[in-house]
């Protein structure tokens, strides 16, 4: 029974909620309180969700889609529109009931249908594909009584014009056309999503600006109510359905201009005069998203969302974690050769990596002078990378090969099979990686066969249109041999400068390099040992005051993730040790702890032991900065400015030991350019022990000592 009232507690108040896109139960429940402003279209809406919901359950509909309100809150648009409409009568209840019912079904089709061949949400189209049934259809059903214009819609509102637009339109979203109901919906998003408000705001004021400019009547927004399309299309495509920031600020004005164009012709282009409702956003929304979606060459600023949100600053914390946690696609790719090899051509060459073939990368052997062949390169066996390994860059499944085309000889090319032989290995959706111009008969691997990183799966050769022996990579949306390209970096290796060796934790390798995979130390994980039966300890001393003693216990959570966890203050660190380097995900936490501090900025860090090492990197400033600048943070994100803590990192390893010193400054990143904010520098030294771990650590004042492992104690 708990379960049951629990099911209709949350399915009924995220109805409300997820109408602006949120999952958060106490806006919910202030956006019940501001229906039954107007009591007799409040009850009509509840009764529309109820019975929506009510057939979901008893249908048995997925409970986590009931619970988060995707069937119930179409309805209840439902029912708050005929309630609009049509004044109050037992027919109007027959009538919201049996729609309800229709919406229940109908929500549960275009779902389905949208997710699986689109990969978009069906938004409000359950609600209007019914309202524009049943409103066409009541013309059969006998005569029901209008409604009456509200007596509080009426109300003017003092100040600027605009106001009055804002609050006539983020009411009329669910169908409450007073400002009562206008001041309490702005209240609560300026509670819980300042940001969404913000975006709403620049989506209405785009529109409304568009209605003035082109000199359309505001009448369709202060009497038809119709402008909470444009709010609502500013927090879906500013906020929730892509990546805040400057690009979906410019999109969300962009779409809201033309969603203007829809609302205006919606009185002529609709049969009968139906009301237009949410059309324009429906189709504005699905159509820019749809559009994104077909993209070969995604930008940054214009990033779709990878999480399910309900606000704008969730999805941007959502996205700042994604990108420490998985960078991109989920999918690290390391160069696909062992050794040192040289990128004879990269990005854009000036040779054959043009227009939509731009992000490709050509790779030889080179010996010290620059030559990548001995004797007189006539045979191809003079070349050095002529028949070397050619290796998976991450796992995948095979899902092309051809292997039958004869090599060239040196000098030759073959243009009539220009890519030769190859294959074509899928490691995530739309994410393919092609590796070209092999040796022919060399492929060791067939067509499904699932392969991991690093595994041989072919020999460097000279087929197709290749004049000397050489290694074509790239990646590309659609397993089809000779697709378009699409950018990537390549994780985890070192570039070669003179006697120096640098660090590229995620770039894109650049023509002219001398590039490798990182080499990680055999015993690497004894640098940093995962013990669940050992605890550490650790001596904290902060600045001045009384050292302290902390503990921290190795754990996993249900996914597998490893977490280290500081006591007696509970503090949260998810890491990730993989090929070699060891990776911060997540942290939470008290920052009065050791573990927050050593974990804070702690960059990607190789665990080698050959010598030194130097790179530099950029880490988010979620860790680091006040909690209490997070809402100016996301604020200005939408603006172009972005924070992050800039990073020269020296490493310096033996067999034994291995140091890390970070100096970390805060710099700010605007359309303009980047700008340091100081000047004082941050100084983090880290060192590690074989065997032990973590042995110490030291930041401005405050530092962290092992003491012992101590047996962990079996808990009751």
């Amino acid at each position: 029974m708990r379960e049951t009232l629990s099911l209709l507690l949350d399915s009924t108040l995220r109805s409300y909620a997820v109408i602006f896109f949120s999952q958060k139960k106490i806006f919910g429940f202030l956006l019940l309180g501001a229906t039954f402003v107007e009591p007799v279209k409040g009850l009509f809406g509840l009764l529309g969700l109820l019975t929506s919901n009510g057939l979901a359950y008893v249908l048995g509909f997925e409970r986590g889609s009931l619970r988060k309100g995707y069937f119930g809150f179409n309805a209840l648009l439902l029912g708050l529109a005929l309630s609009h409409f049509y004044a109050p009568s037992w027919k109007l209840a027959l009538l919201i009931f049996i729609s309800a019912l229709l919406a229940a079904v109908i929500a549960a089709a275009l779902q389905n249908v949208f997710w699986r061949f689109f990969g978009l949400p069906s938004l409000s189209l359950p609600f209007v594909m019914t309202f524009s049934m049943v409103f066409a259809a009541t013309a059969g059903l006998g005569k029901l009584p209008l409604a009456g214009a509200p007596a509080a819609a009426a109300l003017a509102v003092p100040g600027h014009p605009f106001l009055e637009v804002l609050l006539k339109s983020v009411g009329p979203a669910f169908f409450q056309v007073n400002i009562v109901s206008g001041a309490v919906v702005v209240l609560a998003m300026l509670v819980f999503s300042r940001l969404g408000f913000l975006l709403g705001l620049a989506g209405l004021a785009s529109g409304y600006l568009t209605h003035l400019l082109l000199g359309a009547s505001l009448q369709v927004l202060t009497e038809q109510y119709l402008g909470f399309n444009y709010f609502l299309i500013g927090i879906a495509l500013g906020g929730i359905f892509l990546v805040p920031s400057l690009g979906t600020l410019i999109l969300v004005v962009l779409s809201s201009s033309a969603a203007a164009l829809f609302t205006l012709s919606a009185g002529i282009l609709l049969p009968g005069h139906l009301p237009p409702t949410a059309i324009p956003f429906n189709v504005v929304t699905l159509l820019v998203l749809y559009a994104l979606k077909l993209r070969l060459f995604p930008s940054d600023i214009l990033a779709l969302s990878t999480a399910e949100v309900s606000s704008p600053e969730e999805n941007l914390a959502a996205h700042r974690a994604n990108l420490k946690s998985f960078r991109r696609y989920g999918v690290e790719l390391s160069l696909p050769f062992h050794g040192s090899w040289r990128v004879q051509q990269g990005f854009n060459g000036k040779l054959t990596h043009r227009e939509d073939w731009r992000f490709g990368v050509d790779f030889v052997v080179a010996d010290a002078g620059g030559k990548f062949f001995d004797l007189s390169g006539s045979n191809l066996k003079d070349y050095f990378c002529f028949d070397l390994p050619v290796l998976a860059p991450a796992e995948g499944k095979i899902v092309f090969i051809r292997s039958d085309v004869p090599d060239n000889p040196a000098g030759k090319t073959n243009e009539r099979d220009n890519w030769g032989n190859a294959v074509i290995l899928e490691h995530a959706p739309e994410f393919y990686s092609c590796l070209a111009h092999l040796r022919e008969g060399s492929v060791k691997a067939a067509v499904g066969e699932t392969v991991k990183r690093g595994q041989e799966i072919a020999r460097c050769g000279n087929s197709g249109r290749s004049p000397y022996p050489h290694l074509h990579f790239q990646m590309q949306a659609v397993p089809v041999l000779g697709a378009p390209t699409r950018r990537f970096r390549f994780a985890n290796f070192l570039e070669a400068r003179a006697a120096e060796k640098s660090f590229q934790f995620r770039r894109e390798a650049a023509e002219g390099e001398i590039v490798s995979n990182l080499a990680p130390a055999p015993d690497d994980d004894d640098l940093f040992p995962c013990s669940f039966t050992q605890d550490l300890v650790y001596e904290v001393q902060n600045g001045e005051a009384e050292p302290g003693r902390e503990t921290w216990s190795m754990e996993t959570d249900l996914y597998g993730n490893l977490i280290l966890v500081s006591r007696p203050v509970e503090t949260r660190l998810s890491f990730t040790p993989a090929n070699g380097v060891l990776s911060v995900k997540k942290l939470e936490g008290s920052r009065k702890t050791g573990l927050y501090a050593w974990g804070e900025l702690l960059p990607d860090l190789p665990l080698v032991t050959d010598g030194k090492l130097a790179w530099r990197t950029e880490e988010e400033t979620d860790f680091a900065l006040p909690r209490a600048a997070a809402f100016f943070l996301d604020l200005l994100s939408i603006f172009g400015v972005r924070f992050r803590f800039e990073l020269e990192n020296v490493l310096s390893s033996n067999r034994t030991s291995l140091t890390l010193v970070s100096t970390a400054t805060l710099k700010v990143k605007t359309p303009l350019g980047a700008f340091y904010l100081n000047r004082r520098m941050r100084t983090f030294t880290h060192h590690f022990l074989k065997k032990t771990g973590l042995v110490g650590f030291r930041e401005d004042g405050f530092e962290l000592r092992f003491l012992e492992t101590r047996p962990r104690e079996e808990k009751p």
